[in-house]
């Protein structure tokens, strides 16, 4: 896990690096940028699908405008020290907000920051099997769909690799209102995952790092 962030902190800094030199993001027309991101500390959760994607306007002469960001992830859950579990999350997510810009470098990049209102929908998937050596072997299946509400605050940065095409990166902070145990019924498992699809990990707040590619539509 630590080299991973260790790469997302790198790959972050080399697309910041590479949009100075990059040309302006045109803040005097009215655009609409579509992108696609990942977020790479994500990658340490088993992802076998998943993805976010940005729909974002730009107004002429307007610094303030919205933000629609949209997702889908479906992953294994690794559950340290425990043994025949198989645990799977399938989830979705919204989030709607509003995006402020800032033409911070003069023939450079755009900065911006967004806060969104995220809502993020899992249905929650176990089967454990477990030997007993006089009741033999049982298998148990668990399974729950729970809602997180949240509040996301991004700091990101747009530049122009070339004509239309945009690279978008940055970072998230994620404020959840505590952890949703899917399984009250498993005596402490309230700790065994604290990760929100399109936000990170953690049981209250969630940071983690994205990096996207964009298309701009004037």
């Amino acid at each position: 896990m630590k080299s991973l962030a260790k790469i997302a902190i790198v790959v972050t800094f080399v697309l910041l690096s590479i949009s100075i030199k990059a040309q302006v993001f045109d803040t005097t027309q009215t655009t609409i940028l579509i992108s696609a991101r990942i977020r790479p500390m994500a990658f340490n959760f088993n992802l076998s699908a998943a993805s976010e994607f940005s729909i974002q306007l730009k107004l002429k002469n307007v610094s303030v405008a919205p933000v629609f960001k949209f997702g889908l992830a479906n992953y294994h859950v690794q559950i340290d020290n425990v043994r025949n579990v198989d645990y799977v999350i399938s989830s979705s997510f919204v989030k709607p907000g509003l995006i402020v810009y800032f033409n911070a470098i003069k023939n450079g990049s755009v900065f911006y920051i967004s806060e969104s209102y995220s809502v993020c929908k899992m249905s929650h998937n176990m089967n454990m099997t477990v030997s007993d050596y006089i009741w033999g072997t049982s298998v148990y299946h668990f399974n729950n769909d729970v809602t997180v509400n949240s509040f996301e605050t991004e700091f990101g940065e747009i530049f122009t690799i070339y004509k239309r095409l945009k690279g978008v990166s940055g970072l998230t902070v994620n404020f959840k209102d505590g952890f949703v145990n899917p399984f009250n019924q498993i005596v402490g498992f309230e700790n065994s995952t604290t990760f929100l699809p399109g936000a990170g990990y953690g049981s209250k707040v969630a940071v983690d790092f994205f990096i996207g590619i964009a298309m701009a539509i004037d």
